[in-house]
């Protein structure tokens, strides 16, 4: 397992280092998915039970299909230990042709040319699009039978009706409740597997809207209404069992908001900070699980291991690869809050009434922190915290940087990063939002296909404290590397986003636990719209006007 120490330069050289409230969400206002009538009797108790809830989110039906074909293919001894409960929801009649489309099928070809991967051909076969295309919009539900194929055995279980919204929190709550009396088991495992875009404070407003670009799991058959915060922690809260671990397998997840959020519904959270690749695989955590139940934090451990691994084959030697995943013990996060708390007090103390040659120094930590993502204001914070620690010794003495360091290592019962990211002595615990004056930047680029370390920025909205909004056009941009780049900016349109930064950052588990907020109110240093360094994704090129 590898664990951060936080390196700072103090006088010594040592390791140092919404308002919004959930409303009730009834089935005849938001419709879940009903249960199944069929379902086991007083069936044997295994030693862990999988319940796996996916959608395909509009473009991923073809490799989430691949995903629940590889849960049919552990070994045989495992299955006598591991049971496994799906429910999947397929995208819309509309959407699923999409995915045979002459552009989306040249999408794929130029990107596996980029990537270096080979085409997996039966992944793409014509019995795959023909079983799924009439089928847009259900929902299957059943208990894996090893001796089936997915498709043998998905066919006799659609729920009834369709186009249920399937993040209506209540939809879950069901499965979770229906997975455990078909498979009860001595340990839960609760799999969400969709698109997923970590934490900002505008999508935690559970409304449905056709323009979500923040949650977990994106109903594209419900104007992509998509699990929040506080709906996922409803709906696990509300379950008849606490599963002990929900693993996260969509892009972004690792997040500190979403860490405290379900902090107390489950014992471990295991998630990527990166964007991931396709998922999976799941055939190995089933042969991992049955080795490991009586010592889950190991056997998810290693899982870390192989699941990184696993995808750095499909790669080419030397590739940029920005890979990890990261085990939580959730136990632990009360111990990291605490220490957040005093490190975000002594911050906003000294940025408030140290010195200008502080204030210098605090900024320039800002404006150089490290983005997870190009598009989206997330950052990561253990760096974020650890190049603070070095720029403020006086600020932060070396017990309490000790003190920190130990709070992150003890919260991480498991991590693996890709080989790129490792030789780089590289890696990323956890995200956290980052504001200027309370306000973030969600921003647009435009990629080159043949040469992906080309982009341009399209578009930019930034959300305000109050709750407004401004979306931006962005043209004949000029991209300088740690430069702020020269943009003429059009505006298109202002509105409000339906909550403000106090009433809904405010709410969660983190902020209250240590005061971030504060922080993000008080920040006048706008961090880097880009990721603008050696470990993460390749800078805009430079363009001459």
């Amino acid at each position: 397992m590898m664990k951060r120490i936080f390196n700072a330069f103090l006088a010594l050289a040592m390791v140092i280092t919404a308002g919004m409230t959930l409303t009730s969400c009834s089935v005849s206002d938001n419709p879940a998915v009903p249960q199944d009538p069929a379902e086991p009797q007083d069936p044997a108790l295994a030693d862990v039970t999988i319940m796996y809830y996916g959608h395909g989110g509009g473009n991923l039906d073809l490799y989430y299909i691949d995903n629940l074909r590889h849960l049919y293919q552990a070994e045989a001894s495992s299955y006598e230990n591991v049971k496994i409960a799906i429910e999947y929801k397929f995208s819309t009649t509309d959407n699923l042709p999409l995915l045979d489309s002459e552009e989306e099928k040249q999408e794929r070809e130029e990107r596996m040319k980029i990537g270096g991967k080979s085409a997996e051909v039966e992944l793409y076969s014509r019995e795959y699009l023909e079983w799924m295309s009439p089928e847009g919009s259900s929902t299957l539900r059943f208990v894996l039978d090893p001796k089936l194929t997915l498709k043998e055995q998905a066919e006799g279980h659609y729920l009834p009706g369709k186009n249920a919204d399937f993040t209506n929190p209540d939809s879950l709550t069901n499965f979770i409740n229906w997975a455990a009396k078909a498979c009860p088991a001595k340990k839960y495992v609760l799999i969400l597997n969709d698109h997923g875009h970590g934490y900002v404070p505008h999508e935690e407003i559970y409304n449905g809207s056709a323009a979500s670009t923040r949650g977990v799991i994106f109903d594209d058959g419900n104007a992509r209404r998509h699990f929040t915060a506080h709906s996922l922690a409803h709906a696990v809260r509300a379950a008849g069992i606490r599963p002990d671990v929900i693993y996260f397998d969509a892009c972004l997840m690792n997040s500190l908001e979403y860490m405290f959020e379900l902090k107390d519904v489950t014992d471990y959270i295991v998630a990527s900070t990166f964007i991931t690749y396709v998922s999976g695989p799941y055939a190995t955590l089933i042969d991992v699980l049955s080795k490991t139940s009586d010592h889950l934090k190991y056997g998810l451990e290693k899982y870390t291991e192989y699941y990184v691994n696993y995808f750095e084959g499909k790669i080419k030697e030397g590739e940029v690869f920005y890979y990890d995943m990261t085990v939580t013990e959730t136990a632990m996060l009360d111990q990291l809050g605490k220490a957040m708390r005093e490190f975000t007090d002594r911050l906003c103390n000294t940025y408030q009434y140290g010195t200008a040659e502080q204030k210098q120094d605090i900024d320039e930590v800002t404006q150089e922190a490290i983005k997870i993502t190009d598009s989206y204001a997330l950052y990561d914070v253990c760096r974020y915290m650890e190049d603070m620690c070095r720029a403020l010794p006086e600020v932060y003495d070396a017990a309490f940087v000790n003190e920190l360091s130990e709070s992150f290592n003890n919260c991480i019962a498991g991590q693996y990063t890709s080989k790129y990211l490792r030789e780089r002595d590289y890696q990323v615990d956890y995200s956290v939002l980052l504001a200027t004056k309370g306000a973030y930047l969600v921003t647009s680029w435009m990629e080159s296909y043949t040469a992906p370390e080309t982009r341009t920025l399209t578009a930019m909205t930034r959300y305000e404290p109050d709750g407004r909004y401004t979306a931006y056009s962005v043209e004949n941009g000029v991209f300088k590397k740690d430069v702020t780049p020269d943009y003429t900016l059009k505006a298109e349109s202002e509105g409000q986003w339906g909550g403000t930064l106090e009433s809904v950052y405010g709410a969660l588990a983190f902020d209250k636990a240590t005061g971030w907020s504060r922080w993000l109110l008080l920040n006048e240093q706008q961090p880097s719209l880009w990721c603008n360094n050696e470990f993460k994704t390749p800078l805009p090129a430079i363009e001459e006007e």
